[in-house]
């Protein structure tokens, strides 16, 4: 394996550095390098220029938003087995679910946190078992997003 010399970049960095570029540029995705980066580019939810579409959701903008953190919702409410939490555990408990929904429309790096490891544990087991989406997209482009879903329950 060569040495990199002084001065040169790795790969990642390469990728990081165009990244900036496309994200910061008045091209935008439409940016040259956009091609090269366009797995590793992420538009946050708020921001994007049409939503990820969770499956059975239509209509405007707005409407996907809304229908989305619903099934999103929904389906987590269904699926999250709160019996994993030790006895010990009571009360109201809250974790921070962040992910990416990727230009295929496919749910990945998901990361969660909470104090409570088994928690922890199902919210990103069941956060990964969301159905593929119709990726989002920004001035035309497919393109990652990133989404924050925070879990709150109250444990008896």
């Amino acid at each position: 394996m060569r040495r990199k010399a002084k001065g040169e970049m790795t790969k990642e960095e390469e990728n990081a550095l165009k990244a900036l570029v496309v994200l910061t540029s008045p091209e935008g995705v439409n940016h040259p390098y956009f091609d090269d980066v366009k797995d590793e580019i992420e538009i946050p939810f708020g921001v994007i220029g049409k939503v990820p579409t969770y499956p059975g959701c239509t209509g405007n903008n707005e409407m996907l938003k809304k229908c989305m953190a619903q099934g999103i919702a929904g389906f987590v409410g269904k699926e999250f087995n709160t019996k994993v939490a030790s006895k010990e555990v009571t009360g109201k408990q809250k974790i921070t679910v962040k992910f990416k929904i990727n230009n295929k429309g496919i749910i990945t790096n998901v990361k969660a946190k909470t104090t409570h490891p088994e928690l922890r544990g199902e919210a990103i087991r069941v956060v990964k078992l969301l159905p593929t989406m119709l990726p989002g997209e920004h001035d035309g482009k497919k393109v990652a997003v990133e989404y924050a879903l925070p879990i709150i329950f109250d444990l008896k």
